[in-house]
């Protein structure tokens, strides 16, 4: 299934390249068809895949390298900084 293909109606949240989700709010000034429009032109309409803990979260096989490597030099920077 692709972004362009998620079902509408409840709060969505969608895997970034990074540590944060994307979401797909319910009750905001922008309906979720603008939100997710949103995703779709910066990210591209990409293949999600199951969810992600119990919040509707859906993960983006085509990330996970970058979420990775997002990760790995997070903790390097935080291991810096304490």
């Amino acid at each position: 299934m692709r972004v362009s293909e998620i079902v509408l109606g409840e709060v969505v949240r969608i895997q970034t390249p990074t540590d944060a989700m994307w979401i797909l709010p319910i009750n905001a000034k922008n309906d979720q068809e603008w939100h997710r429009q949103q995703f779709i032109n910066i990210y591209g309409d990409v293949e999600v895949a199951g969810f992600i803990g119990q919040h509707n979260t859906f993960k983006v096989p085509e990330f996970a390298k970058e979420i990775d490597r997002y990760c790995r030099n997070k903790a390097k920077e935080m291991a810096k900084w304490g």
